[in-house]
């Protein structure tokens, strides 16, 4: 099957992506970072204590980075949630939520993306704007090789409580 994407600049056709999810009230949770530098693993972490809880509705994947084939699961999310690590610039940083929107323009890197950049590739190919929020915990030694550090480590919980009151709120309603 074939179709045109309404109001995209492309005049090529393009093939349709069916939006199917079994799930009604899917968030979707993007984890990402680099598992061999320490605290910038962080992301990941959280991503993979999320998936442990087989929780219906959320979806989660764990990843090295962000990539323009994730458009269209986010645009099958009713929401998403990033997490990453920030450099964090004292030992007691706090874990950041903050809400995002879509840029003004895809990101044109093909072989990674920032959120922001993703958000607005899905509403430009699939007309799908899911509300999103970006979750980052911070990240005290990001060295390669080191280990997690006990600060990030003791973060990670409450990352993932964050994660699940964001789907019992989106379950529930």
């Amino acid at each position: 099957m074939q179709c045109s994407i309404p109001n995209a600049h492309l005049s090529i056709p393009l093939l349709c992506v069916l939006r199917v999810s079994a799930v009604k009230n899917m968030i979707l949770v993007l984890g990402y970072g680099n598992e061999l530098r320490g605290d910038d693993a962080a992301g990941r972490l959280v991503a993979e204590a999320c998936a442990a809880l087989s929780r219906p509705g959320l979806r989660v994947l764990s990843l090295r980075q962000l990539a323009p084939e994730h458009a269209a699961l986010i645009a099958e999310a009713d929401a998403v949630v990033f997490v990453d690590a920030y450099v964090a610039t004292s030992p007691a940083a706090p874990l950041l939520t903050q809400a995002l929107a879509a840029t003004t323009t895809p990101g044109r890197s093909s072989h990674s993306c920032e959120p922001a950049g993703l958000l607005a590739l899905a509403a430009a190919l699939y007309n799908a704007t899911p509300p999103a929020w970006q979750l980052l915990l911070p990240a005290h030694t990001c060295t390669l090789g080191a280990p997690l550090s006990p600060a990030t480590t003791a973060i990670i919980p409450q990352a993932v409580e964050t994660i699940l009151a964001l789907w019992d709120g989106i379950a529930s309603g």
